[in-house]
Order: structure tokens, then C-alpha cells, then sequence
């Protein structure tokens, strides 16, 4: 089944990914959609590590366009057919 999928061995031959753990194919998403210069200060900043976070991974606000993009993530273990993670856009209003 991974070959069903294009991304994953670029995903899986990503080092610098690798650090993240769970978090990786979030920040590897995150990195496709918007180029990021430096992958670990992006993760310091909007990564949510707190075991109280309420299932919440990644906090990205960005003022300039006026958006919030609050995410949770899934990395299974094996790969199987199931829902991939969910993004949620809002308008940031009070940005």
C-alpha cells in the first residue's frame, strides 16, 4: 500500500523530519504547503507539546494573511487505509 502513496519515500528520507517523531508528517505537510526556511524554529514556535494540549498538535497563526490553521495529527506505526490529518482554516479576525 505505501506505493499507493507518492509522498512517503520522500517523506521517509526527510533526517530532518525525524526528530519530531509523531509530529513529522504534520511539519513535512506543513513544509510542502508553505516552503519553510528553517523546519525546527517553526516547530519550536507552533508545535503544541503539552500533554494537556486536548489533542491539539500545531497552532499557526499568520497575521499578514489574517488565518489560524489549528492541527492535529496521526502517524500510524504501519501504513493502512485511513482518514489522513485534518486541517481546520479560520479567518484570523483578531490577528
Amino acid at each position: 500500500m505505501e506505493d499507493q502513496y507518492s509522498f512517503m519515500s520522500n517523506f521517509k528520507s526527510r533526517e530532518d523530519l525525524k526528530e519530531f517523531k509523531d509530529n513529522s508528517l504534520l511539519l513535512y505537510l506543513f513544509d510542502l504547503i508553505y516552503s519553510l526556511e528553517d523546519i525546527r524554529n517553526f516547530a519550536s514556535e507552533f508545535l503544541v507539546n503539552n500533554p494537556n494540549n486536548k489533542k491539539t498538535d500545531l497552532v499557526y497563526i499568520d497575521k499578514g494573511e489574517k488565518k489560524a490553521i489549528i492541527a492535529q495529527d496521526y502517524l500510524s506505526k504501519e501504513i493502512k487505509a485511513s482518514a489522513p490529518p485534518t486541517i481546520l482554516r479560520l479567518n484570523c479576525q483578531a490577528c
